[in-house]
């Protein structure tokens, strides 16, 4: 499959549901570690900070929480000519 790249800057205007400004998905990158070490975000520690991550963009007007299939289904619901197609484009 080949995409061809069309700046942003050509781009149409994207919209989300209820006009939030962002749709934001939150994964988790499950890894095992040596215990041992200190480091990619799995130690419990840090599941404070992202925590307070939520909290904080809960309280933000602009902001649709989604998981990767619901924004899928909306963009291809409601954007298909988001990207228009670049000049010489490949079908």
């Amino acid at each position: 499959m080949h995409y061809d790249h069309i700046p942003i800057t050509h781009r149409r205007r994207l919209r989300w549901p209820h006009d939030k400004r962002i749709a934001l998905i939150i994964t988790v990158n499950l890894e095992t570690w040596d215990l041992v070490k200190d480091t990619v975000s799995g130690c419990a520690y840090r599941v404070r900070a992202l925590r307070e991550f939520i909290r904080y963009a809960q309280s933000l007007p602009g902001v649709w929480f989604a998981t990767r299939e619901e924004i899928a289904s909306w963009y291809l619901a409601n954007h298909a000519a988001h990207i228009p197609a670049a000049p010489g484009a490949r079908p």
